[in-house]
């Protein structure tokens, strides 16, 4: 057989084989989408076990009538476990940076003791009920219905609103600029909103909303004397 007809042949085999692949690889594809529309298919907790310090086969070129073996794509290392490269051993649907990096070689990677304690760990942690042993913020904010100004030295509701109206009750704090005094109240849930009476001597307020569980939020405010003036200090803030 001739050269030609020898690359001719290795031509035609890599061609069958880049469609080999493509095929696989669009039947992985269909098995995703089939399984992510599947009643009870768990998809909380995937992550890949992958290896990326380990001399790997990457590519192949094709030198005369010879076909070489790289662990390089594109002259870049991306390294991998021996078998599979780095690459190839995450896939599509999954973030990259979700996967597990150990160190081993592919035959020995389910045996790594370590990975496996870390296996069942992660298995194991999706049972614990976390929200009961702690406080997590979340996305909801608290949203607060002031004025920009208040007489001082006379009570007024203090008004906040949440979009899912989880808390029971709301804290307030009040501290005044010029010497740090503190004022506190509580806001109690009334129909849409939560409401709690303040009372603020004169001058300018910095008023703080937060709960257990949703984002605080906080604005500035001023206690007027009723003739609607306040101190020299405070004027010169404001």
């Amino acid at each position: 057989m001739s050269d030609r007809s020898i690359v001719n042949v290795i031509g035609e085999s890599l061609h069958e084989s880049s469609l080999s692949a493509k095929e696989f690889h669009s039947e992985l594809t269909a098995a995703v989408c089939k399984n992510r529309s599947t009643d009870g298919y768990v998809t909380d907790y995937l992550s890949a076990i992958a290896s990326a310090r380990q001399p790997t086969f990457q590519s192949a070129r094709v030198i005369g009538t010879r076909l070489e073996l790289l662990q390089t794509i594109e002259n870049q290392d991306w390294g991998g476990d021996g078998t599979v490269p780095m690459v190839s051993a995450v896939p599509l649907e999954m973030d990259p940076t979700a996967a597990t990096h150990v160190w081993g070689l592919h035959s020995r990677l389910t045996s790594e003791e370590g990975l496996q304690e870390h296996m069942l760990g992660a298995l194991g942690a999706g049972r614990v009920p976390m929200d009961r042993f702690r406080s997590s913020v979340g996305n909801d904010q608290v949203r607060l219905e002031l004025d920009d100004a208040y007489e001082a030295d006379v009570q007024f509701d203090l008004v906040a609103a949440l979009d899912d109206m989880s808390e029971q009750t709301l804290t307030a704090e009040a501290i005044r600029f010029d010497d740090g005094m503190a004022v506190h109240t509580t806001l109690h849930r009334s129909e849409r909103r939560y409401i709690g009476p303040i009372t603020l001597p004169e001058g300018a307020w910095r008023v703080s909303v937060r709960g257990v569980r949703v984002v605080g939020t906080e604005d500035v405010i001023l206690a007027l004397r009723s003739d609607g003036t306040v101190s020299n200090e405070e004027a010169d803030f404001v």
